[in-house]
């Protein structure tokens, strides 16, 4: 995951959300354009959030990694689970690295992953 820094005046600093996700949007003169998505700290763990937060992660593979304790989660309700997007982002950048896969962490995915079947 790239972390090109992008200075911002201080002035605006404080209207600024902690959380934004960018997307690449193609122009009709085939150039690209940055376009900022924000988000609250938190999300509500549900089908369609992978595809809005734009990641190749499947539902699955997502409430695994929540279940195994990889993405940082609570529970303020019954049948609500809210992830930290933040937690989510460590999480892709870490998992990528075929040495964050020790045989702890694989043993606590294969667990997670049978109470999900």
């Amino acid at each position: 995951m790239s972390r090109n820094i992008i200075p911002i005046p201080p002035g605006l600093i404080p209207g600024i959300p902690s959380l934004g996700v960018v997307n690449l949007v193609r122009q009709k003169d085939g150039s690209l354009i940055p376009m900022l998505r924000t988000w609250k700290p938190e999300v509500q763990l549900t089908k369609d959030i992978p595809s809005k937060l734009g990641l190749e992660l499947s539902w699955r593979n997502l409430r695994i990694a929540v279940r195994a304790g990889f993405i940082i989660s609570r529970r303020p309700a019954p049948r609500v689970t809210l992830i930290r997007i933040d937690s989510l982002m460590n999480y892709l950048e870490e998992s990528a690295d075929p040495e964050f896969w020790t045989p702890q962490r694989t043993h606590e995915w294969e667990l997670a992953a049978r109470e999900e079947s």
